[in-house]
């Protein structure tokens, strides 16, 4: 018998059945089934991000204000340079608060104040504002400059020099604070002046209350004198703690709002006789009898 071999027949190409994938297309298909996020999945991500956020934004809020009370302390560093090499240039004296001049530009002011004083050598605007001082500031329009220049696009200002203030020791106003001097009148000298490194002249102004009246080169709020210790940050309004009392005569301001300040408004930024500049809270620049502000310091211990 012949040897008869199996022929397969060609099945028609339109009934093709494939009944087997392979393994990329098995792999493919449970990919597009296992993509797709579930509804609990979805709340887990949006809460994790949430908790996130809650620990992050005030990280990021903080580093944000450390940022602009850095600033704020290079701005008034800058100002000391500039007092430090008036002083050079006007035989070691300290520049008035403000000397009477005849007005420029259409100015309307008489007061040459000791920021217009120091800006040859200072020479930016920009340094005379702290970038923590937002308030809302009344038109420059409203007030009086030596420089008409400086009205249109005028510059706020928001360090204030010292000139004397109250203080325990005098029974009120203290002819030993302030190296400006008092209205039209010579800086004092820097032989007079015991500890330079521990003896304030620039302080941070800008209080709600008289920040509508701060400008480079308008008189107004230009200097600090008398209760003007009342602006300093840290000090609790409504307190009846002996270190949030201000000195003799100055008890109507201490119903006024201080400056904002930094770090929590613990404090803010000062200004030293040798231009060196350093951030105090309200407790150290308060101690002794402001005595961080006296130009000879006391021997006697005053509380607070």
């Amino acid at each position: 018998m012949p040897y008869l071999s199996r022929v397969s027949r060609p099945t028609p190409q339109g009934n093709v059945r494939h009944t087997s994938r392979t393994s990329g297309q098995r792999k493919a298909l449970t990919a597009g089934k296992s993509s797709a996020f579930t509804l609990i999945e979805l709340l887990v991500v949006i809460a994790i991000i949430a908790i996130l956020a809650a620990i992050l934004f005030p990280v990021f809020a903080l580093a944000r204000e450390k940022a602009r009370q850095t600033s704020c302390l290079s701005n008034i560093k800058q100002l000391g340079l500039g007092v430090m090499q008036y002083t050079q240039d006007f035989d070691e004296l300290y520049p008035a608060n403000y000397l009477i001049a005849a007005p420029i530009n259409g100015g309307t002011s008489t007061a040459f104040t000791w920021d217009q004083a120091i800006y040859p050598y200072v020479k930016s605007k920009q340094v005379y504002t702290c970038p923590d001082d937002a308030f809302a500031y009344t038109p420059s329009s409203s007030f009086t400059f030596w420089d008409g220049n400086l009205v249109t696009n005028a510059t706020r200002r928001s360090y204030q020099c010292v000139s004397p203030l109250n203080t325990v020791q005098a029974g009120g106003y203290d002819t030993n604070t302030g190296v400006f001097g008092a209205g039209n009148a010579s800086g004092a000298s820097l032989a007079v002046v015991q500890n330079p490194s521990d003896t304030v002249i620039l302080i941070e102004g800008w209080a709600s209350y008289a920040a509508s009246a701060s400008y480079l080169g308008a008189y107004s709020s230009s200097y600090a004198t008398g209760c003007d210790t009342w602006k300093l940050a840290g000090r609790k309004v409504g307190s009846a703690a002996a270190i949030d009392q201000l000195p003799t005569g100055c008890s109507g301001y201490l119903t006024l709002n201080p400056v904002a300040g930094h770090s929590g408004g613990t404090g803010e930024n000062y200004l030293n006789a040798d231009g060196s500049a350093k951030f105090l809270q309200w407790g150290k620049a308060r101690n002794n009898d402001f005595a961080i502000f006296k130009l000879q310091k006391s021997t006697t211990t005053y509380t607070p």
